[in-house]
């Protein structure tokens, strides 16, 4: 009968033990990664600091360091929006100084022809705009954005143009022939009566 108590306490005991809560958590290679990173990261930065001379001057040093990084940044923004409000406030002078649209057209061809397709791309959209608001399909407002543009023709393929044209003119996405021309196909669909 002992026995019988002992392999039953056994028995019991084992699948006591089996169950989920009392089992050992399995290390991952990707957490023992991590702590060997944090590990060394800790030891390049108590080096750094030895080598500076000291924790004092480290934090001097790391606030440097992110104010440079972030007036790096800021100046950056700055000159985008920067260009990105000066293109604004031409496409605005042009709409309302009442410019013949035809010369942009025309502009647009010469630079298409001449190879500087991403000028080509922008001078066709101005024109376009301008050829747009002249037959009331869009109404200028002040602040007007290719996005508000967009929204009043509201178009597909209009959508298509605008979006091209943030990247040309505000994101300097490298643009080819190819790209001019679909610009130049979806225009002359656009320049259609509607």
């Amino acid at each position: 009968m002992a026995k019988t108590l002992r392999y039953d306490l056994t028995v019991t005991l084992e699948r006591v033990l089996a169950e989920p809560r009392f089992a050992v958590p399995q290390e991952s290679w990707w957490d023992r990664l991590l702590q060997r990173g944090l590990a060394e990261l800790a030891r390049l930065f108590a080096w750094v600091i030895d080598a500076v001379g000291g924790p004092i001057v480290a934090a001097f040093l790391a606030l440097g360091l992110v104010g440079a990084v972030t007036l790096f940044v800021a100046v950056r923004l700055a000159g985008r929006r920067a260009a990105v409000l000066e293109e604004r406030l031409i496409l605005e002078r042009l709409l309302e100084s009442g410019v013949d649209p035809e010369s942009f057209l025309m502009d647009s061809e010469d630079a298409s022809r001449s190879g500087d397709h991403a000028r080509a791309i922008r001078l066709r959209y101005i024109g376009g705009v301008l050829d747009l608001g002249r037959r009331g399909r869009i109404r200028y407002e002040p602040g007007l954005t290719t996005s508000g543009i967009a929204a009043q023709v509201n178009d597909e393929g209009f959508d298509g143009l605008s979006q091209q044209f943030d990247a040309v003119a505000y994101g300097a996405a490298m643009v080819g022939a190819e790209d001019d021309a679909w610009s130049r196909e979806r225009w002359a669909g656009m320049r259609e009566p509607a």
